[in-house]
C-alpha cells in the first residue's frame, strides 16, 4: 500500500464522510439549538443589567 498514490479503500472514504457529516450536525446543534438561544440572551442580560459607574 505504501507504493499506491491512492491507499485508502471506498468504504473508508464513505465512512469518513459520514463521520465529518454527523460531527457537523452536532456542532450546529450545539452552536443553533444550545448556545444562541440560551446561552446569549442570558449573557446579554448579565452584561446590560451591571451597573455602570463612571469615573
Amino acid at each position: 500500500m505504501v507504493d499506491n498514490e491512492y491507499a485508502g479503500s471506498g468504504k473508508r472514504v464513505y465512512v469518513g464522510r459520514v463521520l465529518a457529516l454527523a460531527n457537523m450536525g452536532f456542532w450546529c446543534f450545539n452552536l443553533f439549538g444550545f448556545l444562541l438561544p440560551v446561552y446569549l440572551p442570558k449573557a446579554f442580560k448579565m452584561y446590560y443589567s451591571e451597573t455602570k459607574v463612571k469615573d
